[in-house]
């Protein structure tokens, strides 16, 4: 059956309303643009354009760059802190929708503090960690994102991002997850509180803690039991990460579960 699509056009009233919630929207959106810390300035070129500027063949920082942003020292780390936690809002999305538009995403904001937080080296190591229990949790998803660049992970980073795993905010849980992933020298401290995460509520918590596990091969044995209960999901994305997770940690207890 041939199916005719349908135009609707929208009413007086219907477009009064709309135009009320557009505006309301902006209102909104404008109030939350001014309470950004601002961009800061050196040698005449801000911030945001220093952190854009990187070498097209690795995709990081020029030696310049870093540099600059080096100089700049604390002066940098407010806002850095808040591009490396920036979240996109849905209804803003739908709104540059609306007018045909591209917004700002958030991983564009989030790579720029993340480079900002690499260049400043153990300036910005230090600022991450204090960063993890600021009262903000877009700081401390940002904060617990940016200790990723610091290598396969420093001993000093793990216990404060274990304390991550019970904040309040999903978001933070997840991405403190992914974190202690990459800190492959240490798995004995992070087991036990990841297995734990396994049986968060949310389920991308629940997918960072397998991947994280996954990461860390035989040494999260533990971890197998709840795994394979959580084969059962039916979720595709999170079978996805399970069914990884238990052939990196148990090859034998994957093959008999059936997984390929």
């Amino acid at each position: 059956m041939h199916l005719t699509p349908r135009v609707v056009f929208m009413g007086k009233k219907s477009r009064v309303v709309l135009a009320i919630a557009l505006l309301a929207a902006l209102v909104v959106w404008a109030y939350f643009r001014a309470g950004r810390p601002p961009d800061p300035v050196f040698r005449g070129k801000a911030l945001s354009k220093w952190t854009d500027e990187v070498d097209p063949r690795t995709g990081q920082l020029t030696a310049e760059v870093s540099e600059a942003i080096r100089l700049m020292g604390t002066n940098s780390l407010p806002y850095l802190l808040r591009e490396t936690g920036t979240e996109d809002s849905e209804l803003m999305d739908a709104l540059y929708g609306i007018f045909d538009s591209s917004p700002p995403h958030q991983m564009e904001h989030h790579e720029r503090g993340v480079r900002g937080f690499r260049a400043l080296g153990t300036m910005g190591f230090d600022c991450a960690i204090q960063g993890l229990t600021n009262s903000d949790k877009l700081i401390r998803a940002g904060c617990a994102a940016a200790l990723l660049e610091f290598g396969k992970g420093s001993n000093a980073m793990i216990q404060p991002l274990i304390g991550r795993l019970s904040d309040e905010d999903a978001n933070v849980r997840a991405q403190a997850s992914a974190t202690l992933g990459s800190c492959s020298n240490y798995p004995s401290q992070m087991v036990p509180s990841l297995v734990k995460s396994l049986n968060d509520t949310n389920q991308r918590v629940q997918e960072m803690a397998a991947f994280a596990l996954g990461n860390f091969g035989d040494e999260s044995k533990p971890a197998v039991q709840a795994l394979l209960k959580m084969l059962a999901d039916p979720d595709p994305l999170l079978h996805l990460y399970t069914t990884n997770a238990l052939k990196a940690i148990d090859p034998q207890s994957a093959a008999k579960a059936g997984i390929k």
